[in-house]
């Protein structure tokens, strides 16, 4: 199940999420990215920086919601980072918000850091161990275990603060009870997938995710009153979602056995991990996060207030507000056991084939890169170098053809192409209507050379063209036929004002033979239907004399027959 996905709408192949994600686990696919959950380690940075809003995050607040409905036992277990996610008044005031959501009770998970906090410290000292890593950043353990599986043997086998803090409040109130987990980090749905079958946490939602159900339950949380949190107060590990708070949780400045390394930022983490590898550090304890700053920049806090110095000195000033009410309550921590939070950490590298040198410049050769020149390393297609986009396009990664250089020259080259095959006569005009572009055809229609017209005055070719047309009537488009006497020529112009460049663009298509055809054809015409009528007329005069002749020997007829009539009823009488 991906938990981070795409919306193929809005999509625009901009590669901004390939360029921004540091392990490079988007997959470009008919022009549409799609997110390799095999390789993707949550980090959530291309949430961030997507212009589009083409990305989504699955959401389990519906599923929430529906528990609340029903009646169900829901608990919150809310990050220690949250007075940097919400502007209140008294931090508590959160605590209210969500009882009255629905929640029935609402702990805080820096109580499961005070649980982790144990085994770090009992780690630390551990003589056996040349690192300890520490394991709280889902984002930093899927980031080692499969693009760094070397360093796994480092890695702290013990769970994060927030599967901890789920494991007791399982203990507490058992299986049934539905327990939620609230902050700023998206790979913690991650991380919940992968302890499904252990049934710790049921659900999480973002403080963004919480910031729109406040929001369409229409709350101010300023004006609300102020609740406790159900939980036992926590001791230091409130520290937790800063950088560099684990280390001050935990240690307390005893930092003499060990080098102890704090690093944030996933490009800072990546350069440890490989001074690691290369022997240049010993005998560290390294807490290590992958958002820069910690928790409190996670990508699941962007709707906060505050800036992100702010956001820091607000979860200060909660820490300073508590220290002086800590009640802790040891005996509920001690029952949870330490083998209760272990966790093994297995080395899972990516398994991805690599090309043969002949292979990569093969595909290096289909996009124009004949030689190392060609090689721009411009990061457009959202690879540091051509090499690597060929390693990817291989790997089924990415698409041959997402290199921006290429294409624009292969479009420009083609529309080049076009407009100097085309039999059409092309002009183009600047806003003066001064001649810019004047193609082959061109030359060959109005018998002038490029070089004889460029920047010149439309009107030395052609007077009342359409370009005049298009700029006094302040038409975008103009058709129509245009006879031009002095080259004895008839054609067939297109003109078009493209505003966006403030340019005329005209297209003559020359008609003089299918003018000339035409005529001939109208000629033939008329001459047929000349000769047609002279037909008839001498029809009707022959059929006229034919009709008077029989006329005159019907009527000589007549008078015979008469005559014979008579002459022989005038013989029958005398018989």
């Amino acid at each position: 199940m991906n938990i981070i996905n795409f919306t193929e709408a809005n999509c625009k192949n901009c590669y901004k999420c390939v360029r921004s994600c540091p392990v490079k686990a988007i997959m470009v696919k008919n022009e549409q990215a799609e997110i390799v959950t095999e390789r993707c380690i949550g980090c959530g940075i291309c949430l961030q920086t997507c212009p589009q809003n083409a990305k989504n995050i699955k959401s389990d607040l519906k599923e929430i919601q529906k528990w609340i409905q029903e009646g169900k036992k829901v608990v919150a277990s809310i990050a220690p980072s949250f007075p940097a996610a919400f502007q209140l008044e008294q931090e508590e005031q959160i605590v209210t918000a969500l009882k009255k959501l629905g929640f029935q009770r609402v702990e805080e998970t820096a109580i499961g850091a005070e649980l982790v906090s144990r085994v770090y410290k009992r780690l630390y000292d551990h003589s056996s161990w040349e690192h300890v890593i520490t394991t709280s950043c889902p984002t930093i353990n899927y980031l080692i275990e499969r693009y760094h599986p070397s360093l796994v043997k480092y890695m702290a086998p013990v769970v994060s603060p927030m599967i901890a803090h789920g494991k007791l409040l399982k203990k507490r109130f058992g299986k049934e009870t539905k327990i939620v987990f609230i902050g700023p980090c998206i790979s913690k749905k991650f991380e919940i997938l992968h302890f499904q079958h252990d049934d710790v946490i049921d659900g999480m939602i973002t403080f963004d995710e919480l910031h729109y159900w406040l929001k369409e339950s229409r709350f101010c949380l300023r004006e609300l009153p102020v609740s406790s949190f159900d939980s036992i107060q926590c001791n230091e590990a409130r520290w937790y979602p800063l950088a560099g708070g684990v280390a001050y949780s935990v240690l307390k400045g005893k930092e003499d056995r060990r080098t102890v390394i704090k690093v944030d930022g996933i490009e800072n983490c990546i350069d440890l991990f490989e001074s690691l590898k290369k022997g240049q550090i010993s005998n560290s304890w390294i807490e290590i996060n992958a958002c820069s700053g910690g928790c409190i920049n996670g990508p699941g806090i962007q709707l906060s207030p505050w800036g992100k110095c702010i956001r820091r000195e607000k979860v200060i000033e909660y820490i300073h507000k508590k220290r002086s009410l800590n009640t802790f309550d040891k005996d509920i921590l001690d029952s949870v056991r330490e083998k209760q939070l272990f966790k093994v950490f297995m080395e899972r590298p990516i398994q991805a084939k690599i090309p043969t040198e002949e292979q990569i410049k093969e595909i290096l050769q289909n996009i124009g890169k004949y030689k190392k020149e060609d090689e721009l390393n411009c990061g457009g297609c959202g690879y540091n170098t051509c090499r690597e986009k060929a390693i990817a396009v291989f790997q089924g990664m990415a698409e041959k053809y997402m290199c921006l250089p290429y294409m624009r020259s292969r479009g420009e080259t083609l529309s080049n192409f076009i407009i100097q095959n085309t039999p059409n006569a092309i002009i183009v005009l600047d806003q003066d209507l001064n001649i810019v572009e004047f193609n082959p055809s061109a030359e060959k229609l109005f018998g002038y050379k490029d070089s004889e017209v460029l920047k010149k005055p439309i009107q030395m070719i052609m007077q009342n063209s359409g370009f005049e047309k298009v700029q006094r009537d302040k038409k975008l488009i103009y058709r129509g036929n245009h006879c031009l006497e002095d080259y004895e020529i008839a054609v067939w112009e297109t003109v078009l004002y493209i505003k966006e460049q403030a340019m005329y663009l005209g297209i003559f298509s020359d008609i003089t033979q299918e003018m000339k055809d035409k005529e001939s054809i109208r000629k033939m015409r008329e001459n047929t239907l000349n000769m047609t009528q002279e037909v008839i007329d001498k029809q009707m005069r022959v059929a006229q004399k034919i009709a008077s002749l029989l006329g005159e020997t019907t009527a000589e007829t007549k008078v015979t027959l008469n005559q014979l009539k008579r002459l022989v009823q005038s013989q029958e009488g005398e018989l």
